[in-house]
């Protein structure tokens, strides 16, 4: 075996080949083996990944722009049904039906993971093979169970697993209907191409630290791209290039 092993740790099935000597399952079959597989899988060539998790990544960054299409139909407000408009469809100051977070924060991290696709020239080769491009795969691969309702954080992944690309009608959903421009309740801003919204955390993230993006913000060198209310919480979200330009700056 190389000693070249995938950097996020992806080990062989179990069965005959997917266990050390030492493991106690070495040797049994897979329906008879209590360990999941220990023996590392070896790096694609010329990546820092194997090839499941580069199969992967491609099958999911071309599904990616579907998906992020996919979750803005799940948070658009002008899809909701009549009992969740302002009453004789007045436009509303505050949203009446609040917008999940769930898909909000599917959306964001799909996005962010979209915009550092093109920044990497869309070059999954290059960006398998640097170590400084390795959280995007945990971006789009990493699976985050539920807990009691709430996932720790959400990967392009999580998104598939949750809503699926193609748009699947629930049981009970209306046809889809072409609302009355008065029946937009909240209207998400769409990203300039490229320049992907953030949230506080993956805002913090870029700009070096929390500390630094608050500071930032005191001293007025970036201003929020948007606030909402999104399940009662408020959520605050930063342009990208903003937060590139002012670090560029700061340097």
């Amino acid at each position: 075996m190389s000693d070249r092993v995938c950097a996020r740790g992806c080990t062989k099935p179990a069965g005959p080949d997917g266990h050390w000597a030492n493991c106690p399952d070495y040797g049994r079959a897979a329906d008879e083996s209590t360990c999941k597989g220990c023996v590392p899988r070896e790096c694609r060539d010329g990546s820092l990944v194997c090839d499941r998790c580069f199969g992967r990544a491609r099958k999911l960054l071309d599904d990616l722009p579907d998906l992020i299409a996919r979750l803005r139909s799940v948070i658009d407000p002008s899809k909701a049904t009549p009992t969740d408009k302002a009453p004789s469809g007045r436009r509303s100051s505050e949203p009446v039906a609040a917008v999940g977070s769930d898909p909000l924060d599917a959306l964001i991290a799909c996005e962010t993971v979209l915009g550092w696709w093109w920044r990497w020239g869309e070059d999954l080769q290059l960006m398998s093979n640097r170590l400084d491009a390795l959280w995007l795969f945990d971006m789009l691969l990493e699976r985050h169970p539920e807990s009691d309702g709430i996932r720790d954080a959400w990967s392009v992944q999580d998104a598939v697993d949750r809503w699926g690309v193609e748009r699947r009608p629930g049981k009970h959903e209306r046809p889809w209907e072409d609302d009355e421009p008065s029946a937009l309740l909240v209207a998400l801003p769409v990203p300039e191409w490229g320049d992907e919204l953030l949230n506080r955390a993956d805002a913090s993230r870029l700009a070096g630290s929390p500390r630094t993006l608050r500071r930032w913000v005191q001293e007025e060198l970036i201003t929020p791209a948007v606030e909402i209310w999104v399940a009662g919480r408020k959520t605050t979200l930063f342009r990208a290039s903003e937060i590139v330009r002012v670090k560029g700056g700061d340097e």
